[in-house]
């Protein structure tokens, strides 16, 4: 079964280290005219690689970034994008045992990296490896570590948080908060961060994921999904998919980490998109072991979107009171 849910196609990249290594959860970039992926290379001692796309979708030349050096010495989750002159990655560093937090870091195009920085958003304090404690504290809401950048009209914002929507702006010495607004409901679980959107036409279109706990057979998986809303330059969501445009499934759940614990897991999680003509590519982890690439026409995405209608039993923005 494949984890394509609309018509496109997927692509597996041979692993440039071979059988036997993890590399996933890879973030997808234009930069300088090449393509280049930015991968999360290991599950537990993991670092960020940069790796340069072939015309035949091969990646190759893979050079260290981030983790097991500096101030992360574990780095994982890259997001990416390019603001004309240098590569910003946002990803999740570990700082200890049990102590997480969001990194921001600056990268030329021979793969130094010019800055770093711990991102705080108030009173944020490092998180647990889950993501605990991000920023209840602050604002009574669910935490969040998938930070998705991008920008818009020469300035860097970033995707935080989707109950509620939160947009924040890096104004390069901290951030600020640049919008708020009603909680994105979809019925496949709590929507979190994904690719960096891409502007398509006068809408940014934005892939997130999400996960839920499933049961077949008496076996139990936390099966991730994948989806697109799309948002205007005042930052304004007003279509969603109303159903998952890719996913894991129970068959294919398995326990990724050692000693195995819990539910199985059917990881799809997306962390990069490019336009290629008139299709996407979107690069994302499958099964917590390997880079897959997949590409979906944008008609294609374009006819699963539907408006937000906060009465209707389609995907729905509802209503919260603003923090």
């Amino acid at each position: 079964m494949s984890e394509l849910f609309i018509p496109g196609r997927v692509l597996r990249p041979t692993n440039p280290w071979g059988a036997g290594h993890f590399w996933l959860n890879a973030g997808l970039v234009e930069a300088w005219g090449k393509t280049w992926l930015l991968a999360r290379v290991g599950r537990q001692s993991c670092m960020i690689f940069r790796l340069e796309m072939t015309p035949d979708g091969q990646f190759i030349n893979p050079m260290p970034l981030f983790g097991l050096s500096g101030s992360d010495i574990v780095a994982e989750d890259p997001r990416v994008i390019f603001d004309g002159h240098k590569l910003i990655v946002y990803y999740v560093g570990l700082l200890g045992p049990g102590q997480c937090a969001i990194f921001r870091g600056e990268v030329d195009r021979d793969g130094k990296v010019l800055r770093r920085d711990q991102l705080h958003w108030r009173d944020q304090r490092p998180f647990g490896v889950n993501g605990l404690q991000v920023m209840r504290a602050a604002f009574g809401i669910g935490e969040q570590k998938n930070w998705i950048p991008f920008i818009q009209g020469g300035r860097e914002y970033c995707i935080y948080h989707h109950a509620p929507w939160m947009i924040l702006e890096w104004t390069g010495n901290g951030l600020r908060l640049a919008h708020k607004g009603p909680s994105l409901v979809w019925d496949y679980g709590e929507i979190r961060g994904g690719a960096p959107p891409i502007k398509i036409g006068n809408r940014w279109h934005s892939i997130f994921h999400s996960a839920q706990f499933e049961s077949e057979n008496g076996k139990e998986t936390k099966v991730y999904y994948a989806g697109v809303l799309t948002f205007d330059d005042d930052f304004r969501v007003d279509r969603i998919t109303a159903k998952p445009i890719m996913g894991g499934n129970v068959a294919a759940g398995n326990w990724p980490w050692s000693p195995p614990q819990g539910a199985a897991v059917a990881a799809c999680f997306p962390c990069g998109a490019i336009r290629r003509n008139e299709s996407l590519l979107v690069s994302y982890g499958w099964l917590d072991a390997e880079v897959r690439v997949a590409e979906i026409p944008v008609a294609e995405i374009e006819s699963q979107l539907v408006d937000l209608e906060p009465t209707s039993f389609r995907p729905k923005i509802q209503d919260e009171t603003m923090i």
